[in-house]
């Protein structure tokens, strides 16, 4: 247990002060999109002595004509690689449909530079009826590369 509180404080340190170079690779939009739902967070923008390092995180939410949902994940950040995430359900949705929330490692809407925002909690809703919901994970990669370098040394 406690090698994983070490572990996890590392991986904060590291993602605020070391994690946040550039990966702004683009992909071309689809234009039969629309999109519903936007939301864009920087956890470590107060933290940063630079804004070269202020790392962004991105959910976009958008539907087509056919009705289909599309969930993208994107950030800045070189430990997260652009994602996206089909939701089949053919009814129109709207803003007020789409909730974000956004917690840390340790799963609490209140971040610390020790503890920085890091997860996407996504839920699509239909009135009271939840559609989707899934969470995005914005850090495993430096999670995965911490690990991998413990147990390499071992």
């Amino acid at each position: 247990m406690k090698k994983i509180k070490l572990l996890l404080i590392f991986f904060v340190i590291c993602f605020s002060l070391v994690g946040c170079s550039s990966n702004n690779s683009q992909t071309e939009e689809n234009t039969d999109e629309k999109v519903i739902f936007e939301s864009t967070i920087s956890p470590n923008e107060e933290y940063v002595e630079s804004k070269d390092e202020v790392v962004t995180q991105t959910i976009k939410v958008s539907q087509n004509e056919e009705g289909e949902i599309f969930v993208e994940a994107s950030s800045n950040s070189a430990f997260f690689e652009k994602m996206s995430y089909l939701v089949e359900y053919y009814k129109e949705i709207d803003e007020k449909d789409v909730e974000v929330k956004w917690l840390t490692l340790m799963v609490s809407d209140k971040a610390t530079k020790e503890n920085q925002l890091c997860v996407a909690d996504i839920i699509i809703k239909d009135g009271a009826d939840v559609v989707s919901e899934r969470k995005v994970n914005f850090a495993k990669k430096a999670i995965e590369t911490i690990v991998e370098d413990i147990t390499t040394e071992q």
